[in-house]
């Protein structure tokens, strides 16, 4: 089952009244679907020989959970998911095969104190995966929640705790 953006916002206020809506709304069913933006999955076939270079090496063997093909005013960026651990690495790459963004698990315990502290309670929510950015300067922190059984919300927070963006998905789904 894909999932797709239904909402991103980069003020922490906005978001959190936007998590606390989807929430109490009953998640997908209270959130009107139009203007939902697919995100496309692709093969590691079907993705630009330069991307399918650089992925498979940050993958050194592991298994490539799924790629996704984004549309951004630079033009297409794809996101991989990497198996790990602890939950999937996120690589980001452009379509000539540099790495935009690397995010590798780690535990919440190794997140700094200040990031632990925005995490709990920037979102209301059950923590699923934190991952650390080893490209962005600053580094940013990509933390996944599970908000009921099914609704994941991600959120950027940087080294000094604040929340630049949250991002829910929908399903495909059009009911």
């Amino acid at each position: 089952m894909t999932r797709n953006p239904l909402w991103r916002r980069s003020s922490g206020c906005f978001a959190l009244v936007a998590i606390a809506v989807a929430s109490l709304g009953g998640g997908c069913a209270g959130v009107p679907k139009h203007g939902v933006i697919r995100i496309p999955v692709v093969t590691l076939a079907e993705s630009p020989a330069a991307v399918r270079v650089t992925v498979l090496a940050v993958a050194c063997g592991r298994r490539i959970e799924k790629i996704n093909r984004v549309r951004q005013l630079e033009g297409p960026v794809y996101r991989a998911y990497i198996t790990d651990k602890l939950g999937p690495q996120l690589v980001t790459v452009d379509d000539h095969g540099k790495i935009l963004d690397n995010a590798v698990v780690v535990t919440f315990a190794d997140l700094p104190e200040v990031v632990q502290k925005s995490a709990q309670t920037g979102v209301v929510g059950k923590l699923e995966v934190c991952r650390k950015s080893i490209v962005r300067p600053g580094l940013t922190y990509v933390i996944d929640y599970m908000l009921g059984d099914d609704e994941p919300v991600f959120a950027l927070i940087d080294a000094t705790g604040f929340v630049h963006s949250l991002v829910g998905y929908a399903d495909e789904d059009p009911d």
